[in-house]
């Protein structure tokens, strides 16, 4: 069973993984691809040490503070920037000034095969722990998920890489990615459950109606953002 879960738990990075490589017309050195994946899958270690100990920082409002803005403020001031940052920190530490860095794609996905290996480390450990069928979502929604806003940070990167005024691109190659809790908001404040086996009951209630189309919503939603974004910040180029 574990040998099944660990499986499964690889699967879905190293799929994506060999699609994006392939897009890549000019293939890059697979020397950087498994150091920058090997990088960010390093990262997720210290992510969750500082995970831990931030929790910690928010245990004494337990009790004065509503769960469902303790949840969000640590969303939006501890995991999307500690994650985001080191995702980041990857691609810069291995790939960023190095010569194989020569074309606009190469940003989008160094950045993408950095959250892809953060993300595969982090699905490893959920999906032995948890079972099958959070290693099924996760399949689907958490990894890819990882590698969308990887591909955003990319896009980023790469307008930093090609352009003489790299400060803007930097900040928005890390502004974008770290919104992404705003994803998860709708089922904080509907209430999401803890246990699996009450979701059913969990989407069905009226108030969770957005719930069920906003991860389509917000998908779109960074894409049209994060074009508009670098539009702009090539504008002001």
């Amino acid at each position: 069973m574990f040998l099944l879960l660990f499986n499964l738990a690889l699967a879905p990075g190293l799929f994506l993984l060999i699609i994006f490589y392939f897009v890549d017309r000019e293939r890059e050195p697979m020397t950087l691809i498994f150091a920058t994946f090997f990088v960010g899958m390093g990262a997720s270690i210290p992510v969750v040490i500082m995970e831990v100990l931030a929790k910690s920082l928010f245990a004494p409002f337990a009790q004065t503070v509503s769960p469902q803005i303790l949840q969000i403020s640590y969303m939006f001031l501890v995991v999307a920037p500690v994650e985001e940052v080191l995702k980041f920190g990857a691609v810069m530490a291995v790939v960023f000034a190095s010569r194989e860095f020569n074309e606009w794609y190469d940003g989008i996905l160094y950045a993408m095969v950095a959250s892809l290996g953060f993300a595969t480390l982090e699905n490893i450990f959920y999906v032995v722990s948890l079972g099958v069928g959070v290693g099924m979502l996760r399949f689907v929604l958490s990894v890819p998920a990882h590698a969308l806003f990887g591909g955003i940070m990319g896009f980023f990167l790469s307008g930093a890489k090609f352009s003489r005024r790299s400060f803007p691109w930097l900040i928005g190659a890390l502004f974008f990615p770290i919104s992404y809790p705003l994803f998860w908001i709708s089922a904080i404040l509907c209430g999401a459950p803890t246990d699996l086996s009450s979701s059913a009951a969990w989407l069905a209630r009226p108030q969770c109606i957005l719930w069920n189309i906003s991860p389509v919503l917000n998908y779109i939603g960074y894409f049209i953002t994060a074009l508009l974004g670098g539009l702009f910040i090539g504008w002001i180029y």
